[in-house]
């Protein structure tokens, strides 16, 4: 709608008259004034604002416009309160067994605990039956016990198992025992009856039977002439 022009003719008019100089008292009309002479700046602020017109109506809404670019990071804000505990989550499975570590040192040995009385023995069950019999063995030969008693330095002995032997005399402290039997794995041992003489003695000839006995003093092994015993076990 087109506005009217009366207002504006009345704020010319009061402008004009209110900045023109006291010179003369005449009233100014439209028809005084030439079309398009008077300027924004010929106006005061009150004729300026009323010049305004109504607001016009919202005009419809243009495109988007295109998306800005992105603004620089702000700064990190402060933290947060903690938020609930979560669910616990399934238990993962086991873990392949680590190396074994090195033996730790033994620790102390613990103090020895009481000892518990011993029971009394118990009834001894009854005799099971006898089993029977097994086979007889074959018959073994008896076992040989050859014994004499003399001196190294005499033939004849003092005392011996039968047959007697024949001590033949050698050496100082040296003599051979002649058994008339064959001594193959046959043991010998010699002994003296003075603790400061030992005698020793070795079977020399198995078939034949005959035994070197050697007798000498403890001190020093001097060979002596002492008297002697002489066993021989065979089996």
């Amino acid at each position: 709608m087109k506005k009217s022009s009366a207002p504006l003719a009345v704020a010319l008019v009061m402008s004009l008259a209110l900045g023109a100089t006291a010179v003369a008292a005449k009233l100014i009309t439209g028809k005084d004034i030439k079309n398009g002479s008077i300027g924004l700046v010929d106006l005061s602020a009150s004729a300026k604002k009323g010049l305004a017109g109504e607001d016009g109506r919202d005009g419809a809404a243009g495109a988007p416009g295109a998306k800005g670019d992105q603004g620089a990071t702000g700064d990190r804000g402060a933290v947060g309160p903690a938020g609930a505990a979560g669910r616990q989550g399934p238990v993962g499975g086991n873990g392949a067994p680590g190396p074994q570590g090195a033996t730790g040192a033994d620790g102390q040995s613990g103090p020895i605990g009481p000892q518990w009385p011993t029971d009394a023995a118990g009834q001894s069950g009854a005799a099971g039956p006898t089993g029977p019999t097994g086979p007889a063995g074959a018959t073994g030969q008896d076992a040989v016990s050859l014994f004499v008693e003399g001196v190294t330095d005499t033939a004849a002995p003092i005392a011996s198992s039968s047959p007697a032997p024949v001590i033949a005399p050698g050496a100082t402290g040296v003599a051979e025992v002649d058994f008339p039997a064959n001594l193959n794995g046959c043991s010998v041992f010699a002994n003296t009856k003075k603790l400061s003489v030992r005698a020793g003695a070795n079977i020399v000839n198995e078939a034949d039977g005959v035994v070197e006995v050697r007798v000498g003093s403890h001190a020093d092994l001097t060979p002596t002439d002492e008297q002697f015993k002489l066993l021989v076990v065979c089996p």
